[in-house]
């Protein structure tokens, strides 16, 4: 989250450090190419993002955020 400055990458949106599970909007790691997809779990190929914006992206990595 740190390396994100607790901004979500896909709706550009602040996480907020308080927020919990289950929250939607608790802060997630995501794999910007995903692990499914032949992406690796290194710093260059996560970022952050709120669960609810994650698991609407799931496996897509062409995924963009609308609204």
């Amino acid at each position: 989250m740190e390396l994100s400055d607790w901004q979500c990458h896909l709706c550009g949106r602040e996480i907020d450090r308080d927020c919990e599970y289950p929250d939607a909007l608790y802060g997630t790691v995501d794999h910007v190419v995903p692990l499914s997809k032949g992406g690796s779990h290194t710093l260059d190929n996560v970022k952050a993002a709120h669960h609810i914006c994650n698991s609407t992206k799931r496996d897509n990595e062409d995924y963009v955020h609308v609204g």
